[in-house]
């Protein structure tokens, strides 16, 4: 469930970015097949956005095996929601949700920027861990 919170949350995040307000489907409305909804703000999206991401954080692991590598993680779901509140400039939160990830000994920086683009590093806790699914990650 925490990854379908986090990926819903990923879908509004990207139509408001791309289009601003957009209509919110709820669970309701799926149920009733009811699709013809009125957009909603964008203040009424980053609740929405915020909401979903918040439950991805309780009920995410910090961490997977090597099995399911590149699955999404607390630390994926905490990047987001700090990059919305950026966006939203709310800074106090956003200084709180991204020193929970900082201050997480999972989610290690490189220690240079430019390992986060080589294969040498292709495992790294923050090229994997933070950066998967919330944007396009290139590793050469």
């Amino acid at each position: 469930m925490g990854e379908a919170y986090f990926f819903r949350a990923f879908g509004y995040w990207r139509l408001m970015v791309i289009y601003g307000d957009v209509p919110i489907i709820s669970e309701e409305d799926y149920a009733k097949s009811n699709f013809n909804i009125p957009k909603s703000s964008i203040e009424e999206v980053r609740k929405q956005i915020e909401a979903d991401l918040l439950k991805a954080i309780d009920l995410l692991p910090e961490s997977y095996g090597a099995a399911d590598f590149g699955r999404v993680s607390k630390g994926t779901a905490l990047g987001l929601l700090t990059k919305l509140y950026m966006y939203w400039e709310k800074l106090p939160e956003a200084i709180t949700t991204g020193e929970k990830l900082i201050n997480n000994s999972k989610y290690a920086l490189a220690a240079t920027y430019s390992e986060n683009f080589t294969r040498a590093n292709k495992n790294s806790t923050e090229l994997f861990d933070v950066c998967t699914r919330v944007t396009k990650c290139n590793v050469e």
